[in-house]
């Protein structure tokens, strides 16, 4: 079963968020795939912080924690935009190639540029700008959707595949 790996900078999250996607990650079965959530310490920013340098340092440990052999997606509001159909067929795809994936989400900055040549794709969840803590939720409520139309789960109430 291949993993999902769930990389979000940002550890002092609300109850609410925490629960919400736990909530979503635990109805995916473990058999199927594997998904983990793993924070990154967002650095200490001041006044008279060079944030540009917080970005690449933020950056570089969300690429640490990524294989090598991982397909690497970073959510980005300017990414592609992929609807629940169309995740349902690449986790299908993840699935039958037993492919782990890797799924960043940046902090209140986002990514640097740089990061972006690491990715194999980007992703956006919306053209709105969502707050970092909503996008975990709405990544892991998709994550799940996508899980349901792939099985036939009756939690998809849309097309299925």
């Amino acid at each position: 079963m291949p993993e999902i790996r769930i990389i979000c900078l940002g550890t002092k999250m609300p109850k609410w968020v925490n629960l919400a996607v736990e909530n979503y990650i635990s109805r995916i079965p473990r058999m199927q795939f594997e998904v983990n959530l793993i924070e990154v310490p967002l650095l200490k920013r001041t006044r008279t912080s060079n944030i540009q340098d917080i970005l690449q340092k933020e950056s570089q440990k969300v690429l640490a924690s990524i294989p090598r052999h991982y397909m690497h997606i970073s959510l980005e509001r300017t990414g592609k935009s992929v609807h629940s159909e169309m995740l349902s067929r690449q986790m299908c795809m993840w699935r039958d190639d037993s492919q782990p994936v890797a799924i960043s989400i940046g902090g209140p900055e986002g990514f640097p540029k740089s990061h972006i040549k690491h990715c194999s794709e980007l992703w956006s969840l919306s053209e709105l700008t969502l707050a970092h803590p909503v996008a975990r939720v709405v990544l892991a409520e998709q994550l799940y959707r996508g899980w349901s139309i792939m099985t036939g789960h009756p939690y998809h109430r849309g097309n299925c595949l």
